[in-house]
């Protein structure tokens, strides 16, 4: 039903329901379907489609009412295309010659057709003076193909895979032989391995090929080559297969069976997945498109384009400039977009454009698809997914799990993250733990961001491999900002930071001074229980005479302000009172303090009167400013 246009599938289910009654307004494909489910619930349904007699003693009422569905739905795609073969009366026929372009096609009721060229090259191949042979065959091997597929046994199985195609000489002859051996190489050497690098490039300033029509020729033309290409393995393959079963009997030397199979098998595998992936439909506009025509239509054209570095035309191609683009966006497009490509551009796009369930979607139909290679970049975009779809626990497992991607320098991950303003041989642990946390964050899950925070500092002393202390910094830096932010001040004293707990220290300091001294919990009060729990009694000493000094530069100074600067330079004194007599002092950086500001007098008084073991030469407090 996808397939269709919307007021073909809305009459067929007309049709197919007998004229029951529907009302929902044009495009709706919600309120659509929602009458297709009650209908198949309805009486109607069951006396029209139910076949009472046929009913054994074997067959259950799911197994009925799952063949009456089957017969419905059959009905009403032989009817969708039926409409839809009417609906497409040839107008006339068009022709666009003009410098740069020409396209020719055929002008329908509902549409246009593009007329482009095909695989050629198979088709040279195909017409010949064997072509009647080979039509033969090869319309056998896919009976043959379909029967196999069948649930047990049909009348005329033996006839069909015994047939006329074993019996006749043709199919045995030297020359239909290397026929069809020379088409399987063309398939698969020529047409399937394009390197989409050898295509013309087209730059951003000389490409003029963005507007709606050539986004749709594209992603029509992509999804046609996709679909195309499937057919045409299938088919080779059933030919692959038939010759096969007649090797009892006949020695066929061209075709290295088990290697062909293989082959053919896995680009089948492949082309499927390629094809759902590029079917999967996606609101836009009120209306639903597919993931192709969504992606094309926004900046898929100019990812491609980037990606495969298209960019100035050659000159002495005789194709027009619009044809040679559009035909190397179609190559690069099946290279790029493929599902082994590790670019992972389509599910880029859906995480860029908060279309978390298409991309959910996507990344399940890589199940069926077993690519260790693609794994982690597959887990990373499930976990942004399942955060966008309010699954934060999921989403938690799903990051951890992709983690081991950078550690293992994952290419697809790597290409992944470096989307994010950074190149691929820069990324490193903390810098995907940074992407992740701004996911989480973004979708409001405050306690998974805490839990993978403290998860990430843990794992970063070991596998923080980068050695740019700017960058290290940096990573580190954003991983307590997120933690700073959730509040989740026990975790950052309780963790430990290993060689990193510098830069620990240097980003709660600057985070402490950036605030505004009358907030209730000021970070000063962290970062004095960071330096406790470390034992680092002068550090803590200088975190709350520094915190003293903030609040003395407020204008106001109120009973509760002195309370603070009275408690903050107690603990400042006691705290020297347990350093040894030659350390009972305190220094601060030059950017601590400003040398313009002078601290009254009174603050070294209220210090130097607890020191009352202490030699008044020994006492220290010494600091940028002058006291």
């Amino acid at each position: 039903m996808d397939s269709h246009p919307f007021d073909i599938v809305s009459r067929s289910v007309q049709i197919a329901c007998k004229g029951t009654r529907c009302e929902y307004k044009h495009g709706d494909w919600a309120a659509l379907m929602s009458h297709v489910d009650s209908y198949l619930r309805s009486p109607e349904f069951d006396s029209i489609y139910t076949q009472r007699g046929s009913r054994t003693l074997k067959s259950s009422s799911s197994d009925s009412q799952s063949d009456a569905e089957h017969r419905f739905f059959m009905s009403l795609a032989r009817t969708c295309d039926q409409l839809e073969v009417a609906s497409r009366g040839p107008l006339g026929l068009f022709l666009l010659d003009m410098t740069g372009a020409v396209l020719t096609g055929v002008i329908q009721q509902d549409r246009f057709s593009v007329i482009l060229s095909g695989e050629t090259k198979l088709i040279d191949e195909m017409e010949s003076d064997t072509s009647g042979d080979m039509k033969k065959i090869l319309t056998v091997a896919i009976d043959r193909a379909a029967a196999k597929e069948e649930d047990g046994m049909v009348a005329d199985e033996n006839e069909v895979i015994n047939g006329p195609a074993h019996r006749c000489k043709t199919m045995r002859a030297e020359l239909i032989a290397k026929k069809w051996s020379s088409i399987m190489d063309i398939f698969l050497k020529d047409i399937i391995c394009t390197d989409p690098s050898r295509s013309p490039t087209f730059t951003e300033a000389t490409n003029m090929f963005n507007g709606s029509f050539v986004c749709g020729l594209i992603s029509s033309t992509l999804r046609h080559v996709v679909h195309q290409r499937l057919k045409i393995a299938k088919n080779l393959l059933a030919v692959i297969q038939l010759y096969e079963a007649g090797t009892a009997r006949f020695d066929y030397h061209f075709f290295d069976f088990p290697i062909l199979e293989d082959e053919f098998s896995g680009f089948i595998s492949l082309y499927s997945l390629f094809n759902t992936q590029l079917s999967l439909r996606l609101s836009r506009d009120n209306a639903q498109a597919s993931l192709c025509s969504w992606f094309m239509a926004g900046d898929g054209v100019d990812l491609v384009c980037e990606t495969a570095q298209i960019g100035d035309p050659d000159e002495n191609s005789n194709l027009p400039h619009f044809n040679e683009f559009l035909s190397s966006v179609v190559k690069a497009s099946l290279q790029i977009l493929s599902p082994k490509s590790t670019h992972a551009l389509l599910a880029r796009s859906l995480a860029n454009h908060d279309r978390y369930l298409a991309l959910m979607q996507l990344c399940n139909t890589y199940e069926t698809y077993k690519s260790e290679n693609l794994r982690p970049v597959v887990t990373f975009y499930k976990a942004i997914a399942f955060s966008g779809l309010g699954k934060p626990l999921k989403a938690m497992a799903a990051f951890n799990a992709a983690a081991r991607g950078v550690t293992d320098c994952n290419e697809a991950l790597l290409l992944a993250l470096s989307s994010f303003e950074k190149k691929a041989e820069e990324i490193n642990l903390g810098d995907y733990y940074v992407v992740a946390l701004r996911y989480l964050n973004n979708h409001r899950h405050s306690e998974e961001v805490i839990e993978m925070a403290r998860s990430a500092i843990a794992l970063l002393p070991p596998g923080h491999k980068c050695t740019d202390p700017e960058v290290k910094r940096m990573a580190l830096g954003e991983l307590i900002k997120r933690m700073l932010h959730a509040n989740d001040w026990q975790s950052i004293v309780d963790l430990n930071y290993g060689k990193l707990e510098d830069e620990v220290e240097r980003t709660l300091l600057t985070s402490a001074r950036a605030q505004e001294a009358t907030i209730p919990h000021h970070l000063f009060k962290l970062v004095f229980s960071f330096y406790m729990k470390r034992n680092d009694f002068e550090g803590a000493a200088r975190a709350q005479y520094e915190y003293a000094f903030v609040l003395r530069t407020q204008a106001e100074q109120t009973p509760e302000l002195l309370r603070k600067r009275r408690d903050a330079l107690a603990v400042a004194s006691t705290l020297l009172d347990l350093l040894p007599e030659n350390d009972r002092f305190m220094s601060f950086p030059s950017e601590v303090f400003d040398f313009s500001i002078s601290i009254p007098f009174e603050y070294v008084l209220y210090l130097s009167c607890n020191y009352v073991n202490l030699n008044r030469q020994n006492s220290k407090l010494v600091g940028a400013t002058s006291i």
